[in-house]
């Protein structure tokens, strides 16, 4: 995961004018070499920072560029301080390059960067690497590469933390106090091969306003946190108590999240909420073409990429993760390789809800080219468990899925569980749930008395299905399948203990459907539903299909206005009840040109 410092490192030598300032408004020192008259003002970081914490207002630190050895620093400053790396030399105020800040040889070992009290710290044009926080002779345990605490913002720019190590936040930890908020900007920052002995292995936040934007490459790779506590994980990013924002730009040729694992929970993320509050994680692609990724990352326990948990007392608690036009692909677990969610509560409504979906006009997230199918579960594997699960425990804790317009596809459930199970709330619409693997299971299964809807969707090409492509196994529990195509030959469409209930209607069916009174539901049964090309994931209908102009109003199903990629449905004709078609792609529909040039 290294490959990525030098080209990263080559971004870092281009100047940066813009974000702070002009020097001549404030203090300006200078480390390098030799000091004196034309030369440095100071001959190491620490004795610049001092002078800096002296001097009122904002102040400015250059660091000339190669490596400083044996890095152990604190910033403990009230007013603003930039330390800004990659100068040509002291007196030149050029910036050409990038500065390595090297914690090895510190001692007492710890952050390679202390940041305490109110003031801001503005880092920009680094490479900050082998710190360690944590262990025999360490003076923390939070923030190998940088530790941010107290009021204080943190930004840093162009920058690249690599090969720390923490007890949390390997890479960068950022906390404030109880009723306090950390605001944390990143801007153009990867992380790479930092590791946690808990949680965190890139990132750790506590409490924090996170925001992970600009113009220039942001990802974390091959990021680790090592303990199997249930209560730790996030191979990437560990997210307590905090909002976080992410539309920056990924690696051209690799994914945004790659090759983060844990011993526990989150393989690439774990976002929790665990007070009172509403807490989000944001998602988007910043650039048409440039999806989010999350690839290749690996959760000992659950959530292969994503770990979800709201558990609190004292009041109502919600940790809520969306998604736009991302990418959840290759991702491993022991349950919920793609995404666990898991509510608990007894006291107040304690939520954790997961919603991906694809840009529609007037969002700010360009779309997606329909080559490249954004929005999308693809290939996700789990050794014991489902791709997704819901999970609820206490009397009020709730777990939700919402998926719109994307692609459920390629999953595999070795042993077990089905693609998604659980026992909460999932809605699906204009998608496709092809070409999985159920590992001998239902496809959906509903635990609880909650209610799975799926709707405009196409069912099909799944594998291991028994006893049913969906399953009711607890009273109250409710499924509503409408305008679908639900094709499974071999497997009864559903399977219901008493006192569930499934509403069916407008769909296109296979054999061994189990199903009955098809007329009055407008259920039709067909040998071959005609698809361009199902075993290469390709659902489009072809002519003669039967599944086309077939919807049937009434009873309450709902009228769809667009399908899966963008085109729209067309509007019910006078006289003519069956205006549309069922399954997520509306047949001889074209996408209008605004859902693929960025919605401009």
């Amino acid at each position: 995961m290294k490959r990525r410092l030098s080209a990263l490192a080559g971004c870092l030598a281009l100047l940066w004018l813009g974000g702070l300032p002009a020097a001549a408004l404030a203090a300006v020192f200078t480390v390098g070499g030799a000091t004196g008259p034309g030369l440095c003002t100071h001959p190491s970081l620490q004795s610049a920072i001092d002078a800096a914490a002296a001097s009122s207002g904002l102040d400015f630190i250059r660091l000339t560029r190669g490596a400083y050895a044996a890095q152990r620093v604190v910033v403990n400053d009230s007013g603003d301080l930039s330390i800004e790396g990659g100068y040509l030399e002291c007196a030149a105020p050029v910036r050409v390059d990038y500065t390595t800040l090297d914690g090895q040889g510190a001692s007492p070992r710890g952050p390679v960067i202390t940041h305490l009290g109110a003031g801001r710290l503005t880092l920009s044009d680094l490479q900050i690497r082998n710190g360690h926080a944590y262990g025999a002779g360490a003076s923390t345990t939070f923030g190998g590469g940088v530790s941010s605490s107290g009021t204080g913002a943190l930004t840093v720019y162009r920058s690249l933390i690599y090969n720390n190590t923490a007890g949390n936040g390997g890479g960068i930890y950022a906390g404030a106090n109880a009723g306090q908020t950390k605001d944390v900007t990143l801007v153009g920052v990867g992380f790479n091969s930092n590791g946690a002995a808990e949680s965190g292995g890139g990132l750790y936040v506590l409490r924090g306003d996170v925001k992970i934007t600009g113009d220039d490459v942001s990802y974390f790779a091959a990021n680790h946190a090592d303990s199997a506590d249930i209560n730790h994980g996030g191979g990437a990013l560990y997210a307590l108590d905090s909002i976080v924002r992410i539309d920056g730009k990924p690696p051209a040729a690799s994914p945004f999240m790659d090759g983060n694992s844990t011993a526990s929970n989150g393989g690439a993320i774990h976002f929790a909420s665990l007070s009172a509050g509403w807490r989000s994680l944001w998602m988007e692609n910043r650039i048409g073409g440039a999806p989010l990724t999350i690839a290749n990352n690996a959760a000992t326990r659950f959530g292969g990429a994503i770990y979800v948990r709201s558990t609190a007392t004292g009041g109502i608690n919600n940790a809520a993760v969306t998604l736009y036009n991302g990418i959840v692909a290759a991702n491993r677990a022991g349950e919920g390789s793609a995404f666990y969610l898991y509510g608990n509560g007894n006291d107040n409504d304690n939520a954790a809800s997961l919603t991906l979906a694809s840009s529609e006009p007037g969002h700010a997230a360009p779309a997606c080219t329909a080559a490249q199918r954004c929005n999308r579960v693809d290939g996700n594997v789990s050794g014991q468990g489902p791709t997704i699960v819901l999970e609820q425990l206490g009397t009020r804790g709730r777990a939700n899925l919402f998926f719109k317009r994307g692609h459920l596809v390629n999953n595999n459930a070795v042993n077990g569980g089905g693609l998604i199970h659980g026992d909460g709330y999932v809605f699906i619409d204009n998608s496709v749930i092809g070409n999985n693997d159920a590992g001998n299971s239902a496809l959906i299964g509903n635990s609880s008395g909650s209610i799975f809807q799926i709707q405009n969707s196409t069912v099909a090409g799944n594998l291991r299905i028994t006893p049913s492509v969906f399953a009711l196994y607890a009273t109250g529990g409710t499924l509503r399948l409408h305008n679908s195509i639900a094709f499974q030959p071999g497997a009864p469409i559903h399977q219901a203990v008493a006192g569930t209930s499934a509403d069916l209607r407008n769909l296109l069916v296979g054999d061994s459907h189990g199903l009955s009174n098809l007329a009055a539901l407008n259920i039709q049964q067909t040998p071959d539903p005609l698809f361009v090309d199902a075993a290469q994931g390709d659902f489009r209908l072809q002519q003669g299909s039967q599944a086309i102009n077939r919807w049937s109003p009434g009873n309450g199903v709902n009228v769809p206005t667009v399908d899966l990629p963008g085109a729209a449905r067309p509007a019910p004709p006078s006289g003519a009840p069956t205006p549309y078609d069922f399954g997520a792609y509306e047949f001889g529909a074209v996408v209008d040109r605004i859902f693929g040039n960025g919605f401009q």
